[in-house]
């Protein structure tokens, strides 16, 4: 799966690790929803429909940002592209689901593997500053 990729991409070795300044995926508990994602008043997703893998809970939407080259690195509906994106150590998330928005302040002095979770009507952002892994 995508996700594990990204995992793998963000922890197999801490070269790669110290290229990307941070990750995001979205997770558990998404059935069929329409998501929009913007960071930083960037638009990353417009209108995907993401749903969560009943045996993993992992979706095929997710995102990375490479320090060195300042691009994103957006997967949605298995497929990739990279966007031109400046990075900073805060973010601003808006992330649009069945057309209610949440908008959450991240610090990515707390953890930059940030999982978005939707088991609840608002989403969930859990950060990690190790990897994360899925048991």
């Amino acid at each position: 799966m995508l996700i594990f990729q990204l995992t793998a991409c963000v922890d197999s070795k801490m070269k790669i690790q110290k290229n990307i300044s941070f990750a995001v995926a979205f997770t558990s508990c998404f059935k069929q929803d329409t998501v929009t994602l913007s960071i930083n008043n960037e638009k990353v997703f417009d209108k995907i429909s993401i749903t969560s893998d009943f045996v993993t809970g992992l979706t095929y939407a997710s995102t990375y940002h490479f320090t060195k080259s300042n691009e994103l690195v957006v997967i949605a509906d298995k497929n990739e592209k990279r966007l031109p994106f400046i990075g900073s150590k805060k973010l601003l998330v808006k992330i649009n689901r069945n057309q209610i928005e949440s908008i959450f302040e991240i610090n990515l002095a707390d953890g930059r593997n940030i999982i978005i979770e939707g088991c609840e009507l608002k989403p969930k952002i859990r950060q990690f500053k190790n990897k994360i892994s899925v048991e």
